[in-house]
């Protein structure tokens, strides 16, 4: 599903492009942050009495739900 016109899109296209490669780097780490903290929120608002290791373990366990690559995480 694409809700994002077309041209909204490749502007916004253009625009990343015309960033250094110093800049889309902070933009990545930023929006990796962001969702980190977003899901953090997601879980406490379902779990109100996790603590935040274990709000942190139940990160580690969707991530690796989504991504095969990081099964080397315990999760306590």
């Amino acid at each position: 599903m694409q809700d994002t016109p077309q041209h909204v899109a490749d502007l916004q296209y253009r625009i990343f492009l015309a960033k250094t490669p110093d800049e889309r780097f902070a933009m990545g780490i930023a929006y990796i942050e962001h969702h980190w903290k977003l899901m953090r929120a997601g879980i406490q608002s379902l779990h109100p009495q996790y603590t935040e290791t274990q709000i942190t373990q139940e990160v580690i366990k969707r991530m690796k739900q989504q991504d095969s690559s990081l099964n080397w995480l315990n999760v306590g």
